[in-house]
């Protein structure tokens, strides 16, 4: 129903109907709550000035959200890209560097991808959650992408169990965001496959072991000043490769934290503070402002 609902926003254009501001981003039917919180929706009042205006991100897009725009006639021209990124699942293959793009307005999450004018943190660091203490006693949360792709669905049971066994909290991606928000407020230690796993839990300065299988966790963490090299590296959607790392990870020596998690996240906040006030001085815009 929602892609049907789109298109004729889409058709809409054609008839001379005035058209509303739309969001795209990833909604998965399986759920992913990082694919959710990362649409500046959720941060930001934004009023359009024109007809039609769209705004695409975050999460990954391939092609950074031009086919999807195209089958809902939605023009680039009229449309904002907000902290999208790219995905290469070999991560050592070369990506070619992004200089321009089609659209009105556009920053990438990449930082490593694009120049120092168009890199734009992913806007779910605007997250309360993120600022909730951290816990030095707290527990080690075990936060699993439920992706059968990603992670298989064998993989999920074991992976369950091993929480169990070792005492830790045990949360899919395909939670609420109120349980994400208890959890990783509980969490001393973050364990992860997930982009956004990794990042909220590094922004609201936990120790992180991130378990990466494509480019965005090396790429997230170049432009967090760590070393990628410290990913525990899996095989993309294999159950043997995740259970096993998982298994050896039973102690944070492979964790990442940030040195002064509050300034990262406060310098990525700024960044899409800048982003909006830029939006907002656009002929797209009569007000975009934070809430």
């Amino acid at each position: 129903m929602l892609w049907l609902s789109e298109l004729y926003q889409g058709w809409a254009d054609l008839t001379g109907q005035q058209l509303p501001l739309l969001f795209l981003h990833h909604q998965p039917a399986r759920g992913n709550i990082g694919d959710e919180l990362c649409s500046p929706k959720h941060y930001f009042d934004m009023v359009p000035a024109a007809s039609g205006v769209t705004v695409v991100g975050g999460g990954v897009f391939t092609d950074f959200g031009l086919k999807r725009l195209k089958i809902l006639r939605r023009l680039p021209s009229r449309a904002v890209l907000w902290g999208t990124g790219i995905s290469v699942r070999d991560s050592s293959a070369t990506v070619e560097q992004i200089t321009s793009l089609p659209y009105a307005f556009w920053g990438v999450r990449d930082g490593d991808r694009v120049d120092e004018a168009h890199f734009l943190p992913c806007v779910s660091c605007f997250h309360s959650m993120l600022d909730a203490p951290v816990q030095e006693t707290g527990s080690t949360l075990l936060f699993i992408n439920v992706d059968p792709k990603v992670s298989s669905v064998g993989a999920l049971d074991e992976l369950r169990h091993m929480a169990a066994e070792r005492g830790w909290q045990f949360l899919l991606n395909n939670c609420n965001e109120s349980d994400l928000s208890v959890a990783l407020a509980e969490a001393r230690h973050v364990v992860t496959n997930s982009f956004h796993g990794t990042y909220c839990g590094l922004l609201a300065g936990r120790r992180v072991t991130s378990i990466g299988y494509s480019s965005k966790f090396i790429s997230l963490m170049r432009v967090m000043g760590l070393d990628p090299l410290m990913l525990v590296p899996v095989r993309r959607g294999s159950q043997d490769s995740l259970v096993n790392a998982v298994r050896d990870i039973d102690n944070d020596s492979r964790a990442l934290q940030l040195d002064d998690h509050l300034a990262v996240k406060y310098e990525f906040r700024a960044r899409n503070r800048s982003f909006s006030e830029r939006l907002e001085e656009s002929s797209l815009f009569s007000s975009v402002r934070l809430r």
